[in-house]
Formats: structure tokens, sequence, C-alpha cells
């Protein structure tokens, strides 16, 4: 068994190795674009800025990055849209306050992405 698990791990880290001829993860217009297609609604990121990045034992590619995000509509625009749960309106009340559109703010994240056959995608 302990063979086999060092093989999985072996040709796990061998692909994820080859998905990046660098071996340096997403370029950073891949991140910027997986992280726009990923945004909420209410929110884009701007001045966005890789830090640091670094591989997992699993061929999970981890970035660290800074940012500013901007808030695209008010909170009630947010909230008062058709199928909002309650439990997101007390969710972005209790992480944003009340916002209003343009509000900005600076951030610093990790966000795992993971090598597929089609690019890039983030790990949920």
């Amino acid at each position: 068994m302990k063979t086999r698990n060092a093989v999985v791990l072996a040709v796990s880290l061998l692909f994820a190795v080859g998905c990046s001829a660098d071996n340096e993860g997403p370029s950073n217009a891949e991140i910027k674009e997986i992280l726009k297609d990923n945004a909420p609604m209410y929110l884009e990121t701007i001045n966005l800025k890789r830090v640091d990045g670094f591989w997992l034992d699993d061929g999970a590619y981890v970035v660290e990055v800074t940012g500013t995000n901007r808030f695209t509509m008010s909170y009630e625009e947010a909230v008062n849209r058709p199928y909002v749960p309650a439990y997101v309106k007390r969710r972005l009340l209790k992480n944003h306050g009340r916002f209003a559109e343009g509000e900005t703010f600076q951030t610093r994240s990790r966000i795992a992405f993971v090598p597929t056959d089609d690019g890039w995608e983030v790990v949920q």
C-alpha cells in the first residue's frame, strides 16, 4: 500500500510539474481572468498583484495576491436582487457592512489552483 501511495504521489507531482512549463503555476493574466470569472456580481478586483506562489503536495498551486476590491453596486442593490437567500444577506452585512457602490477596500488572499486539460481552475 505504501508503494502504491508513493507511485500515485510521484505521478501526481510529475503531472503538476508538467502542466506548467516554467513550474510557476498560472500566469498573472490567467489569475486575473479566473478571478474575474469567479467574482461575485457586486465586487471587482483592481490593482491585483501576485505576492507569492508555491506547490502543495497534492498537485495544487497556491497563489498569494494583494489588491483592491471595489463594490460595483450598493449593499441594498446586491441583497434586493431576486433569489438572494437570507444567509447571503447576513454574510454580506457581517463581512462588509452596508457598502456603497464604488467603495473600495484592500485585500490579501491565498487562492489554490489545480491544473486541468483546459488550463487552471480554482479549488473551491
